[in-house]
């Protein structure tokens, strides 16, 4: 008898099954579905046996209850009616999954109470919905035995609604799938309740059911992917700002040490100093609060205000030299600027030098190349720079933040060398 339960219901057990591996897959996922589903297999399991026993107070299975004709008839009675009453619940399993209000689930209990109510007195003799005659055929009692396919009618549209208001708009084409489960389920009753295509209301069940878990997973599954991708993205533009904060002190404590040094010396040509200072300020301020990338014109021109100032307390002659060869490019506001530091500051002598810039395309990236001339040692024992320590990891780490950028840098006695790789057209 277990083989033959087994291979009537094949179909529905292979669901079940496959439902029940997703549920392992998905154990750890701390969301309803996976609780409240495992009650829906039970459901469906026992709805399967109860059709097989139903199938088999009827006489047509090769099995039947060795029993007599009344018993028979009790029998069949008290299957049929736990059968309606639990079919309507594994639908109403799904709509508490979803349901968008916890005060919406009482109401939506109801339905499923009353259907109970209407078929629990056939099992004490007071029918309201269907009875059995005395040779085991089934007779409905109108309007009570629609009892059973509204409830089914009234979850299934529930159902779609409710699908359509728990997820946002930009996954309601994913609500197909629901509309699909729905129209199927509405065209097994109608052939039930025709009888005119019959025993299929537990495989559809079971299907629904389980492309539903599979639905609702996927989007849980999204949902997921978006919150990590959010946060990521919000620590990463704190992260943004915490390194732009890092560049206002940097370059600002860099000039006012020039201008106090002038100051001591030749005021005139601090009092010129701090004008070009105040010019400086002026275009870097917005730029600093902006997550945009400017051109690579602009970081030049940042660059040649940034040397004028920086060149007024400088000992020797600082030379740039340019060697472009694409600038139709965007980079990461004030990137080039701490790299130029470094330059002035640790590469060429306090009695001058040349610094480099170049540019080049490489396989999608534009390359900026940027060197000094060096310095001998003995001036570098000499020369003692101010510098805060952040100016090369800061432009790597907005560089990777902001367009997705690289930096190399190689420090010789003989001069140093940074590299700056950044792609085309990709910007946060």
């Amino acid at each position: 008898m277990i083989l033959d339960f087994i291979i009537s219901n094949f179909t529905v057990l292979m669901i079940v099954a496959v439902m029940c591996v997703i549920m392992y897959v998905n154990k750890d996922l701390k969301k309803p579905a996976v609780s409240l589903a495992r009650v829906a297999v039970i459901l469906i399991l026992i709805t399967a046996v109860l059709d097989y026993l139903n199938d088999m107070a009827a006489g047509l299975t090769n099995y039947s209850f060795p029993c007599s004709p009344e018993q028979l008839v009790r029998l069949h009675t008290a299957l049929c009616v736990f059968s309606y009453i639990l079919r309507p619940v594994i639908i109403l399993i799904e709509l508490l999954i979803i349901c968008p209000d916890k005060r919406l689930r009482i109401p939506i209990i109801v339905p499923s109470v009353v259907n109970a109510l209407i078929y629990l007195p056939t099992l004490f003799g007071r029918p309201l919905a269907f009875y059995f005659t005395s040779d085991n055929a089934w007779v409905g009692i109108a309007p009570f035995n629609l009892t059973i396919y509204l409830v089914l009618i009234v979850y299934l549209f529930i159902l779609l609604a409710f699908s359509v208001i728990y997820f946002s708009k930009k996954n309601r084409k994913c609500s197909v799938i629901i509309l699909a489960i729905v129209l199927l389920s509405l065209v097994v009753a109608v052939l039930e309740y025709f009888n005119i295509m019959t025993g299929y209301t537990t495989t559809v069940t079971a299907m629904g059911t389980l492309t539903y878990y599979i639905y609702l997973s996927t989007i849980y599954q999204q949902k997921i992917r978006e919150t990590v991708a959010e946060k990521e993205l919000t620590l990463a533009k704190n992260e943004l700002d915490l390194l732009r904060s890092q560049i206002q002190p940097h370059f600002i404590y860099n000039s006012l040490s020039t201008i106090r040094s002038l100051a001591k010396r030749d005021s005139k040509k601090a009092v010129v100093c701090i004008d070009e200072f105040s010019k400086y300020l002026k275009s870097h301020i917005g730029a600093i609060q902006s997550d945009e990338l400017v051109s690579f014109e602009s970081e030049i021109d940042n660059i040649n205000a940034y040397l004028q100032v920086i060149q007024m307390g400088y000992g020797g002659k600082i030379e740039l030299i340019k060697e472009f060869s694409v600038t139709d490019f965007k980079l990461p506001t004030l990137v080039l600027e701490p790299i130029i530091e470094n330059a002035v500051s640790h590469g060429i002598s306090k009695h001058g030098g040349t610094i480099t810039i170049s540019t080049h395309e490489e396989n999608g990236n534009v390359i900026i190349r940027v060197t000094d001339s060096g310095s001998p040692s003995k001036d570098k024992e000499e020369f003692e720079p101010i510098h805060n320590g952040i100016g090369l990891q800061n432009t790597e780490k907005r560089l990777r933040l902001q367009c997705s950028g690289t930096l190399k840098a190689n420090f010789t006695d003989s001069g140093s060398t940074v590299e700056l790789a950044v792609p085309r057209g990709n910007a946060i």
